[in-house]
C-alpha cells in the first residue's frame, strides 16, 4: 500500500514539472483593440504588446500580409526595423490600418506575423478589422478577398500560358459563388469557383492561344465578382507575347519522265514573325547547269559540295512553293541533230573531192614567171566511178609550158580560146574505192605578172551507177609574191 503511494505522487510531480516547463514561453504577444470599427475614408487602430521573457534584449519584426490596408506605427521604427524589447520587459505599439481604395463592407482577418530576431522564434497574431458602409441600408459581411495573380513575365503562344490566383476570404461570410474574369488582347477565360468563411485557396488554369499571335506587350487583367458585385480592386499583372520561327520544308511531290525530273518542295512559316529563310537543296555541277527553278535561284559551295539557294521571305503562317526542273531533253535533242548532220552530211556529201594548189616556180623583173598547179582528186567513198573527167580553166595571162612534162598524166584534150581562158581535160575513166589521183602541170606567163593571179576553179565530171552525170568544183585560188 505504502509503495503504491509512492508511485502516485511521483507521477503528480512529473506531471506539475511537465506543464509548468510548457507553459514558460521566452517571448509573448497579445493586442488590444483601439479602433478596429471604421466606415471609408477612416483609419482603424490596435494596440500590440510583446513580453520578453528572456534574459537577454532581442528585436521583433513585425509583417503584416493584407493587399487591402495600408500600414504604419505610431513608432516608424517599430514597424519599418523591429521593436527591440530588453531583457525581462514589456513593451507596446500602435499600428494604423488605412483602407486601399473603396473596400466593400466586411471583416477583414489581417494576420501579423512577428518574429524574434536573436530567439529565432515566430509568432501569429490574428487582427480583426470590420469596414462597415456608409449607407444604412447596405448590410455588413459583404464580400471581402484578397487575391493575388501571378503569371509568366514571357508567355510562349504555341504552349498554354500557366495562371495562379491566390484567393484568400478576409470575411466570415460564406462565398458559395466567386465568379472569376481573366481578360487580355489575346485572350479571356470564366471561372467559377467558391470560398468558405476566411478560407485560402489557390486556383490555377491556363490560357490558350493562338499560337500565331504577335509578339506583344500585353496585361492580364482579374475581376472577382460575387453575387453580381465586382470586387474591387481590379488587378492587372503585365507580360509579354515571345516571338518565334519556324519555318518547315516539306517535298510535296516529284514527277519523272525522259531525262527530266520536276520536284516541288513546300516552305512553311511555324511562325508569329516575318523571316528572311535561306534555303539550300543539294546538286552537282552539272546538274546545276541543267537545272531550271521557281522562285529563280542561285549556287553556293560549301563542305565540298554544290547547293541550289534560295532566299525566301515568309510571313506568319505563310507557304512558298518552291520548283525545279531538271532536264537533260535539249542536250539529247542537241545530241540528235548533230548525229542527223553527220548522216546527212555523209549520205549527200559529194563523194569525189577536189583541190587546186599552186606554188610559184620563178619570177622575173618582180613579178611571176613560172607556176607549178597541183590538182587533187579523192574519191571518199567505198563504190567505184566511171567516165571520171577533170576540167581546169588556165587564164590568158599565162600558158601551158608544153617543153616539160606536164605531170602525173598528159592532158587528153586542151582547148585555146583567145578571148576567152585556155581548157585543159584530163580523161582518167574509173576512180576506184577511195582512190586518189594527183595531176600536176606548170604555166608560165607570157608577161611578167606584177602583184598577183586568180586561177579559176578546177572540175571533176563523174557518172554514177544510175547514170547521173555530177560535177564537183575546187577551190578558186589567188598567187602573189
Amino acid at each position: 500500500m505504502g509503495r503504491f503511494v509512492g508511485l502516485t505522487l511521483l507521477f503528480l510531480i512529473l506531471i506539475s514539472v511537465s506543464v509548468t516547463a510548457q507553459s514558460f514561453s521566452p517571448w509573448d504577444v497579445s493586442h488590444n483593440d483601439i479602433n478596429t470599427e471604421i466606415r471609408p475614408g477612416e483609419q482603424a487602430s490596435v494596440q500590440l504588446t510583446i513580453t520578453n521573457n528572456q534574459d537577454d534584449p532581442d528585436t521583433f519584426r513585425l509583417f503584416i500580409d493584407t493587399l487591402s490596408f495600408s500600414v504604419q506605427s505610431q513608432t516608424p521604427s517599430d514597424y519599418f526595423t523591429g521593436m527591440n524589447v530588453q531583457a525581462k520587459d514589456i513593451k507596446t505599439a500602435v499600428l494604423y490600418f488605412k483602407p486601399l481604395g473603396i473596400l466593400e463592407p466586411a471583416v477583414y482577418q489581417i494576420p501579423v506575423l512577428i518574429k524574434a530576431v536573436k530567439q529565432g522564434t515566430s509568432k501569429t497574431e490574428f487582427i480583426y478589422l470590420r469596414v462597415r458602409s456608409n449607407s444604412p441600408d447596405i448590410r455588413d459581411y459583404f464580400a471581402a478577398v484578397d487575391r493575388f495573380l501571378t503569371i509568366p513575365a514571357e508567355a510562349d503562344p504555341r504552349q498554354p500560358i500557366p495562371i495562379e490566383i491566390n484567393l484568400k476570404n478576409r470575411n466570415p461570410k460564406n462565398i458559395s459563388t466567386l465568379q472569376i474574369y481573366l481578360s487580355s488582347n489575346v485572350a479571356n477565360k470564366y471561372i467559377e469557383t467558391d470560398l468558405k468563411p476566411l478560407e485560402s485557396k489557390i486556383v490555377t488554369t491556363e490560357l490558350v492561344i493562338d499560337p500565331l499571335t504577335p509578339p506583344q506587350n500585353d496585361s492580364l487583367q482579374l475581376k472577382l465578382v460575387v453575387d453580381n458585385q465586382t470586387v474591387n480592386p481590379i488587378i492587372k499583372e503585365k507580360f509579354s507575347i515571345l516571338a518565334y520561327s519556324d519555318v518547315v520544308v516539306e517535298k510535296k511531290g516529284e514527277q519523272k519522265s525522259f531525262l527530266t525530273k520536276s520536284e516541288q518542295y513546300v516552305l512553311t512559316n511555324k511562325g508569329n514573325v516575318k523571316r528572311r529563310y535561306t534555303y539550300e537543296l543539294k546538286t552537282s555541277v552539272i546538274d546545276s547547269v541543267f537545272t531550271s527553278s521557281s522562285p529563280n535561284s542561285y549556287t553556293i559551295s560549301k563542305n565540298n559540295a554544290n547547293y541550289l539557294a534560295w532566299d525566301i521571305d515568309l510571313g506568319p503562317n505563310e507557304t512558298v512553293t518552291v520548283s525545279t526542273t531538271t532536264s537533260y531533253l535539249p542536250v539529247f535533242v542537241i545530241i540528235l541533230i548533230i548525229i542527223a548532220g553527220v548522216i546527212v552530211y555523209f549520205i549527200f556529201r559529194s563523194p569525189i573531192v577536189i583541190s587546186k594548189e599552186a606554188s610559184i616556180l620563178t619570177t622575173r623583173e618582180g613579178g611571176i614567171a613560172k607556176m607549178k598547179v597541183l590538182i587533187h582528186v579523192k574519191n571518199r567513198t567505198g563504190k567505184t566511178f566511171d567516165k571520171v573527167v577533170i576540167v581546169d580553166s588556165i587564164p590568158n595571162l599565162v600558158e601551158l609550158d608544153k617543153e616539160e612534162e606536164v605531170g602525173t598524166i598528159r592532158p587528153t584534150r586542151v582547148f585555146q580560146n583567145p578571148k576567152e581562158a585556155t581548157t585543159v581535160k584530163w580523161e582518167i575513166g574509173s576512180l576506184e574505192k577511195f582512190e586518189e589521183r594527183l595531176i600536176t602541170y606548170k604555166i608560165r606567163s607570157k608577161l611578167t605578172i606584177l602583184g598577183g593571179i586568180n586561177l579559176p576553179v578546177a572540175q571533176v565530171h563523174y557518172t554514177t551507177k544510175n547514170g547521173k552525170e555530177n560535177i564537183v568544183k575546187s577551190n578558186r585560188l589567188d598567187v602573189s609574191l
